[in-house]
């Protein structure tokens, strides 16, 4: 039957245990991945992290090259890119080639960094995050219109005729989208040109009324820059919760570590056999992502 109406996907940090094996953690991610897309669910977003030492998807072109070998239907986003951290030029010849190999599957969700720890330690002030996403949103935007070299100079990076060896697989550009929480910068940054919002608000306190507040804020910007903001590019992405579980629980949740997935797991994947008395339980049980509760899994150091 046509597909009408929500869509439905997943926002992945991804936020794993402290105490987890790091590498086995990115292969749950990318199975978790391979059963949302058998699952019917439409999209899935990674973020971009580099400090904090809980969500170690540091890149997630690379992350979403691996998905989507192992994935044919679900589409892939950067949830987001940190573009404060990249020359624009790289952002757009990446996601256009990704764009490629994914027969237009890719989506781009761009934000000016969530963490100060990252921005730290790249010497970034944390009072130019804003301003350099939108600098490098307007170059990206030009980029991938191909329609004539582009030039711009910026107190943290140059364009000089510059433009893409090749235009987007899919037209006239892949779906763009500008992530925003309690503030109005990111719905304003969508709006002066016409981008899907990323709300990551939702489950947060007053967080419907932002969502209200935010779009009515967008639908202004957008009018003053002769573009129109369109619903249907809106995605909005909430917290849910499972309920406690026991030794045997009935879905195997333990492949997800995050709340979310953990939902989505135990609702749609029936276990095929009775977990095992040890990580399964262990993260199924409400413990908090930053305790330093022991696991059974062999140790690796996720940071330096």
């Amino acid at each position: 039957m046509p597909h009408a109406g929500l869509k439905f996907g997943i926002f992945m940090a991804p936020f794993h245990r402290l105490g987890d094996n790091p590498t086995l953690a990115i292969h749950r991610d990318l199975e978790l991945i391979e059963h949302l897309d058998r699952l019917g669910f439409d999209e899935a977003w990674v973020g971009e992290h580099h400090s904090a030492g809980w969500e170690t998807i540091a890149s997630p072109e690379v992350f979403i090259a691996a998905a989507i070998e192992r994935t044919r239907h679900i589409h892939l986003g950067s949830g987001v890119t940190s573009l404060p951290y990249h020359h624009p030029l790289l952002v757009a010849q990446r996601f256009v080639q990704l764009d490629h190999m994914s027969r237009g599957r890719i989506m781009l969700g761009c934000g000016p960094g969530a963490l100060a720890s990252d921005a730290y330690m790249m010497g970034i002030p944390a009072d130019q995050q804003r301003k350099r996403m939108e600098e490098a949103l307007s170059a990206i935007i030009a980029l991938l219109a191909c329609d004539a070299p582009v030039t711009m100079q910026t107190d943290w990076f140059t364009l000089n005729d510059a433009r893409l060896h090749l235009a987007p697989y899919s037209a006239p550009r892949f779906p763009i989208s500008v992530a925003t929480s309690t503030t109005p910068s990111g719905a304003l940054a969508a709006a002066k040109h016409g981008l899907g919002m990323l709300s990551l608000g939702a489950g947060l306190p007053g967080g419907p009324q932002k969502l209200a507040e935010q779009w009515r804020m967008a639908e202004t910007e957008a009018a003053k820059h002769g573009q129109r903001m369109d619903r249907a590019n809106w995605t909005s992405s909430s917290t849910c919760t499972s309920p406690r579980m026991t030794s045997r629980p009935s879905a195997r949740c333990g492949w997800a570590s995050g709340s979310r997935r953990r939902a989505i797991l135990a609702r749609c994947w029936p276990a095929r056999q009775p977990a095992p008395r040890t990580r399964w339980a262990t993260v199924c049980a409400p413990v908090p992502p930053w305790s330093a509760a022991r696991t059974r899994w062999p140790r690796a150091s996720s940071g330096c």
